[in-house]
């Protein structure tokens, strides 16, 4: 018989730092709060359905900024400011 083992979780980058989450969908909202959302390191803002989870995997190795949604100015802000608005969170 042979078994595949696929580990429970993934490591990414989060504002810089290794962070293992689960393989899958993921439900933002439980693991960070309310008020945030997940950019990755490209700038594209990363969706969540209704009750805060990714609507699409994260990926092994990639980095993410997870950015508080708490100021108004996000949705008109260029990708760099996000980077600095997520390093200073």
């Amino acid at each position: 018989l042979y078994y595949s083992c696929q580990p429970a979780g993934i490591t990414v980058f989060i504002n810089g730092v290794a962070t293992e989450v689960p393989r899958g969908p993921m439900d933002l909202r439980s693991m960070f709060g309310h008020d945030v959302m997940l950019v990755h390191s490209s700038g594209g803002l990363l969706p969540v359905d209704d009750y805060g989870v990714l609507m699409q995997s994260l990926q092994m190795g990639e980095s993410y900024y997870l950015v508080s949604t708490r100021y108004s100015l996000l949705s008109s802000t260029p990708a760099h400011m996000l980077k600095m608005h997520a390093r200073s969170i």
